[in-house]
C-alpha cells in the first residue's frame, strides 16, 4: 500500500488520465501530433554539458557551476543547485554542495559517505542518503543548518527520489518502493508490480513523482529485453521510460519509439517530460516529449536535466 495523498482537479489525474494500455494494438501506440499548447519553457534548468560540467542557466544567463558532478536538484525558485561531488577516484567519500545562481558561490554542506540529495517542496528541508550501520538511510536537515542532520528514518534503501509532500520522502531497496513520513509508518509497494513484464528493477532507476498529481509516477529503468529499433548503450542496454499510477495500477510505456532514454524528469505543470537519450553517435543529448507522448524535441546536447521553476 502507499499514502494517500489529495489529488488535484487536472487532466493527469486519473478519472481523466487518458494513456494507451499496454496491451493496446500498434496503431494505437503511435506518437500522435502534438495535441500541447499552453505549455511553458522552464525558466531555470541545470546539466551536465557534453564535457561532464554542471551547468546552470536561468532566463538567458548561463553559468558554469563546477567542472564535474552528478545528481542534480534545482530548488523550486530556480535560484539554488545541490550536486554530488566525487572527492576520490578509489574511494566512496562525497560531498552535497549547495550552489547559489545570484552570488555564484558553492558551500559544501555534507561530507563522507553521502548521495542524492533533494530540496523539500517549500525549499525548506534537504533530504539525503547517508551510510549508517553499513546501510544507506534517508537523512534530512534544514536549510542553512547542515550541521543538524539527523535520521529520517531507520529503514535501509538503496535509492532515494525525492519528496512527495514536505512529511514524507519516496526511496527504494531492490525490492519495494517506500513512502517513509516524519509522522506514520512506513508504507511500501512492491517493485515488480510497479515495473510489470517490460521492464527490470535495477539501483540506478529514477522514480519522480508528477508535481500535480501524486500517484503518478514517472519511472526510467532498463528493457528486460529491447524492443525493436531501440538502440542500446555501451553496456548493450536498452532503456526508456514508463507512467505508473498507483490508485489504478495503469502502467504506460511514455518513451518515444527507437528512443534509448534514462533520467526521466518532469516540468513542474508536468506537461513535459525531459529526458537522456542518445544521438546517431552515442552522444548524449536532451529530449523533450509531452506527457501525452507527443513532441518530441531535443533541446540540447548533454544530459541528466533538471528543472527548477
Amino acid at each position: 500500500m502507499y499514502r494517500r495523498q489529495k489529488r488535484h482537479a487536472d487532466f493527469r489525474t486519473s478519472s481523466l488520465w487518458k494513456v494507451p494500455d499496454e496491451d493496446e494494438d500498434a496503431d494505437k501506440k503511435k506518437p500522435p501530433a502534438p495535441t500541447i499548447t499552453n505549455f511553458k519553457p522552464p525558466v531555470a534548468i541545470a546539466y551536465l554539458n557534453s564535457a561532464g560540467a554542471v551547468v546552470l542557466s536561468r532566463g538567458t544567463a548561463k553559468k558554469i557551476v563546477a567542472p564535474e558532478g552528478t545528481e542534480l536538484a534545482l530548488s523550486h525558485d530556480g535560484k539554488k543547485l545541490l550536486y554530488t561531488r566525487s572527492d576520490s577516484k578509489t574511494g566512496p567519500d562525497r560531498t552535497i554542495v549547495l550552489y547559489d545562481f545570484d552570488s555564484a558561490k558553492s558551500l559544501d554542506l555534507v561530507h563522507g559517505y553521502v548521495r542524492q540529495a533533494f530540496w523539500s517542496p517549500d525549499d525548506s528541508h534537504i533530504a539525503f542518503l547517508k551510510a549508517a550501520d553499513r546501510a544507506w538511510q534517508v537523512w534530512t536537515f534544514p536549510v542553512g543548518n547542515p550541521e543538524s542532520g539527523a535520521s529520517f528514518s531507520p529503514q535501509p534503501v538503496s535509492g532515494l527520489h525525492g519528496w512527495t509532500d514536505n512529511h514524507t520522502i519516496l526511496a527504494t531497496d531492490s525490492l519495494n518502493a517506500y513512502w517513509l513520513s516524519d509522522d506514520t509508518l512506513p508504507q511500501a509497494l512492491a517493485l515488480k508490480d510497479m515495473y510489470g513484464p517490460a521492464f527490470q528493477i535495477m539501483s540506478s532507476d529514477t522514480i519522480r513523482v508528477s508535481p500535480v498529481n501524486p500517484d503518478l509516477l514517472l519511472i526510467s529503468a532498463d528493457y528486460l529485453s529491447a524492443p525493436t529499433g531501440v538502440p542500446v548503450d555501451s553496456m548493450g542496454l536498452a532503456a526508456g521510460f514508463f507512467l505508473y499510477e498507483l490508485r489504478s495500477k495503469r502502467r504506460v510505456t511514455l518513451c518515444p519509439p527507437e528512443q534509448w532514454a534514462r533520467a526521466a524528469e518532469w516540468s513542474r505543470d508536468s506537461l513535459q517530460v525531459f529526458f537522456t537519450g542518445m544521438d546517431s553517435s552515442h552522444r548524449p543529448v536532451v529530449n523533450r516529449v509531452f506527457w501525452d507522448g507527443t513532441g518530441l524535441q531535443r533541446l540540447l546536447t548533454g544530459s541528466n536535466y533538471v528543472v527548477g521553476q
